[in-house]
């Protein structure tokens, strides 16, 4: 029997700023499978702005959905290198979609 799962594309912010796109990937990975992750950077510098989105494939009402990372607090560094902890928020940015495995 097919199983159901859930791909949500989610906007994250309050990242650290020394995170990149493998450090949302890595934090994503406990609850399916990244398809996609991307954070944003200013064009002029490449420094990051705090924010990203990551698309992520998981079972909808599984233990591992992507709700149980919302709060987290998660170790990084602000702009001015300084060691920080950041509470994350995450949001669904385009409506979920079903697919059958």
């Amino acid at each position: 029997m097919p199983q159901e799962s859930t791909v949500a594309k989610l906007y994250v912010s309050n990242v650290p700023y020394s995170w990149n796109e493998e450090d949302l990937k890595e934090l994503f990975r406990q609850v399916g499978r990244v398809t996609e992750k991307r954070s944003i950077r200013n064009r002029d510098t490449q420094e990051s702005l705090g924010y990203g989105f990551v698309t992520v494939d998981c079972h909808p009402h599984g233990p591992g959905h992507w709700r149980v990372l919302q709060g987290s607090e998660v170790d990084g560094f602000d702009r001015n290198g300084k060691q920080t902890r950041r509470v994350l928020t995450i949001d669904i940015a385009r409506g979920l979609k079903k697919e059958r495995a």
